[in-house]
């Protein structure tokens, strides 16, 4: 289970979809159209693409198709609408008239929609690009700390993660994320701390009760182990997390609890 699948679990987290950067659209002055085109993605996929083509036909080429790329993602069409949004932010960085936070935000979004195609290598070179250009965007941060850990580049992870969190991303996404990569290059008590603070956050969520049974296991509390992994299966049975929850559950030693 990779670093992006773990953050499908998350309930905190919102949907896998890419959340756009209505914020920066607004800020930077573009059109209402494409303002409400952007924040309609969250809420309705299919009308945000019928928009998006009523602003692309009103001359709105740069945020029709961001909102294009956006929506498409959202309603599943993942890897169509990664490519539309990084051939869009291409265009935008090589244009006179797209602020650099605009660029940004596309580029974030195109980092954001090949992570959800599994393609880590766009994805990094999506989110370096976003970064140099939104260095203060600390979700960003955690953004390419989910692609370093799908690449198995935990130590990178962690540099990106520790950034966020000290900038005030305290969310339970991102201590689940950290807690992740301690495991995996073998520091189990930092693991153990973060995954407290996921939990405190997001006592319910499957994610977090999933890893927090991964790092009770190494330490060798089999029992506490058992009800993290007995909870996510009755919470997410038909998951990703709840399928590899019943696996764990099959490979646990130690006493058990009738």
């Amino acid at each position: 289970m990779n670093f992006m699948n773990a953050v499908r679990t998350l309930v905190v987290a919102g949907t896998a979809a890419v959340v756009p950067l209505t914020a920066v659209a607004a800020d930077n002055g573009n059109t209402p159209g494409a303002i409400h085109c952007l924040a309609t993605v969250a809420t309705d996929p299919p009308a945000a693409v019928a928009e998006s083509q009523a602003l692309y036909e009103a001359g709105d080429t740069i945020g029709s198709r961001h909102c294009l790329g956006d929506a498409l993602v959202a309603q599943g069409e993942v890897s169509r609408g990664a490519r539309i949004l990084d051939d869009l932010a291409r265009e935008a960085s090589k244009a006179r008239d797209v602020p650099a936070e605009v660029q940004g935000a596309i580029w974030g979004d195109a980092g954001r929609a090949w992570l959800e195609a599994d393609d880590v290598a766009k994805a990094l070179a999506a989110l370096n690009a976003a970064i140099a250009l939104r260095p203060q965007d600390m979700q960003l941060r955690v953004d390419r700390a989910v692609a370093f850990g799908n690449a198995r580049r935990f130590w990178e992870a962690i540099d990106d993660l520790n950034a966020a969190i000290s900038n005030g991303v305290e969310t339970a996404e991102a201590y689940l994320l950290r807690a992740t990569a301690w495991r995996e290059v073998g520091t189990t008590e930092l693991a153990a701390d973060d995954i407290d603070r996921a939990a405190q956050k997001a006592p319910n969520d499957p994610g977090v009760l999933l890893e927090r049974g991964r790092i009770r296991k190494l330490t060798n509390d089999m029992d506490g182990a058992r009800r993290d992994f007995l909870a996510v299966v009755k919470i997410a049975p038909g998951s990703e997390a709840g399928t590899v929850a019943r696996h764990e559950l099959e490979t646990l030693t130690g006493p058990r609890r009738r």
